[in-house]
């Protein structure tokens, strides 16, 4: 005998898959606000200086998904710094 999903299981199914395909942000990455905090600028200024950092071609991009205060995920731009050659 074959017992039928609930429509809560399904959204249960579901809400986890979308979950697990946002990998959380690994060390040594840096969203703008992290970089505001470390530097002690303005959101403006550090944008203009990673800006700066990726047009000669001192930093990756990579977009994560961060949690905002009303639970939804929102795609982050984050920042590595590259080593000096």
């Amino acid at each position: 005998m074959e017992t039928s999903m609930t429509p809560n299981d399904f959204l249960k199914i579901i809400q986890d898959s979308i979950h697990k395909q946002y990998e959380p942000v690994p060390k040594g990455w840096y969203s703008s606000n992290d970089l505001c905090k470390i530097w002690n600028l303005s959101l403006t200024a550090t944008r203009k200086r990673i800006r700066e950092g990726i047009k000669f071609g001192l930093i990756d991009v990579k977009n994560y998904f961060l949690t905002k205060k009303n639970k939804a995920m929102h795609k982050t731009p984050h920042y590595k710094f590259r080593k000096k050659s």
